[in-house]
């Protein structure tokens, strides 16, 4: 299990990077944030989907035979990627170097821009902070409200239930956002109350709202966070800073095994409403600290967001 987990997880850092700049390089900077909220729709569709049929399935299935399904729809999926256009990739060919220049150009590229610097560490917050919900929600569905396993499955969808919300809002009003940083700020606080919530929860009702409320902000956080870095960094640059992103995603399992060992000491309820507050003042902070997060946001190369 860990062995799977872990190649998953290797996966998606490689291809969400990718399939970003891909994407961008098919609409432009002016149509990504519209983009980046459909994808979500398909992504937070799977999710709600898929995470009820599992809990259904726990019922009548045998785990391993689930595990093996998500598996060949995974492999399934290489199939669909056939006759993609690429040729606008042919341009972005000169500026591939080695690893380590790719990675020095996004660290300097970072460490000259505020914008950047703020954004990437609410990301670090958020991933630390604001995913505890997730370990979480079977402890609180199981131990706490002594839940069965379609209910669970119900209450595990319904973060996808509030993304799917707000990424329908994004899709039809994207196009209007030009301030992403203080909108990735106010995600990330979103999500912080949503923990708020579940964590002082003491009715399915709630934690089932508390949870809509997490899944509306990660989905506007999701959307920011790459609507930022696509529209702000040169198109032949954004693989690398996205690289670093990727990076600062790397703080989610730290997150999980600080609220883990909380939750041990002092019981779930507490450690999430510890983690949160903590979260909830780091974000804050960072939105004053750094004002350009306030601004619209504009290309590091001083060209416009269409011209790029």
């Amino acid at each position: 299990i860990f062995l799977y987990t872990t190649l998953i997880g290797f996966t998606w850092s490689v291809e969400t990077p990718a399939r970003r700049v891909y994407m961008r390089g098919i609409v432009g900077s002016l149509g990504i944030t519209r983009v980046l909220a459909i994808e979500m729709i398909a992504w937070n569709g799977g999710q709600l989907i898929g995470s009820n049929v599992a809990g259904l399935g726990l019922m009548f299935i045998h785990t391993g035979w689930l595990f093996l399904l998500v598996a060949s729809l995974m492999i399934g999926s290489i199939f669909l990627l056939g006759g993609l256009p690429t040729g606008f990739t042919k341009s972005l060919e000169k500026g591939v170097g080695s690893f380590g220049k790719s990675l020095a150009e996004g660290f300097q590229l970072v460490k000259g821009s505020r914008l950047l610097k703020g954004s990437l560490l609410i990301m670090g917050v958020t991933n630390l902070f604001a995913f505890n919900y997730e370990p979480l929600t079977p402890v609180f569905a199981v131990h706490v409200m002594g839940l069965g396993s379609a209910l669970l499955g119900l209450l595990i969808s319904a973060p996808a239930i509030g993304a799917m919300a707000g990424a329908v809002w994004l899709s039809l009003y994207g196009h209007r956002v030009h301030r992403h940083g203080i909108l990735l700020a106010a995600a990330t606080m979103g999500m912080m109350l949503g923990n708020l919530g579940l964590s002082i929860s003491n009715s399915y009702i709630q934690s089932l709202l508390s949870l809509m409320l997490v899944g509306a902000s990660l989905n506007l956080f999701i959307t920011m966070s790459g609507a930022l870095i696509l529209v702000a960094v040169p198109i032949d640059k954004q693989g690398r800073v996205l690289g670093i992103q990727a990076v600062m995603i790397g703080f989610f399992p730290v997150g999980t095994l600080i609220v883990g060992s909380l939750s041990n000491q002092l019981g779930p309820n507490m450690a999430l409403l510890i983690t949160s507050l903590v979260g909830c003042i780091t974000t804050a902070a960072i939105a004053l600290l750094f004002s350009e997060l306030r601004l619209p946001t504009r290309a590091l190369n001083g060209k416009k967001a269409d011209d790029q």
